[in-house]
């Protein structure tokens, strides 16, 4: 989905005083639900074709397939372009999988570092 289908579908749900990204329909069920993304992980791969796959923590492995689901889902496939998301949806997204306080938040690592 695209920037112009986004905005068809909010008003297709009859969202009439949409604001916010976060309020697209599809928004909560593809990036806040933990099994939504836990499913969706299977279909990522990083840069060096390896699978997502949970190392550390949970929220910080959900954030990031998170953070990929978004991106998806509002501008389709970037290749290695990257854009940093609305600081609503990074909200959003931080509020339901929040950082631990032992967790050090780095922000985007370029894994080819």
């Amino acid at each position: 989905m695209h920037n112009e289908e986004v905005l068809e579908d909010v008003k297709a749900a009859d969202i009439t005083d949409a604001k916010c990204i976060t309020q697209h329909p599809g928004f909560n069920c593809f990036c806040l639900q933990k099994w939504s993304l836990k499913m969706s992980a299977d279909g990522y791969k990083t840069k060096s074709k390896a699978r997502y796959r949970q190392l550390e923590g949970e929220n910080r492995f959900l954030r990031s397939v998170s953070y990929r689901g978004f991106t998806r889902m509002v501008y389709r496939f970037l290749g290695n372009k990257r854009i940093p998301l609305p600081a609503c949806a990074y909200m959003a997204i931080r509020k339901t999988f929040p950082v631990s306080e032992k967790e050090e938040f780095t922000g985007y690592v370029d894994e080819s570092d």
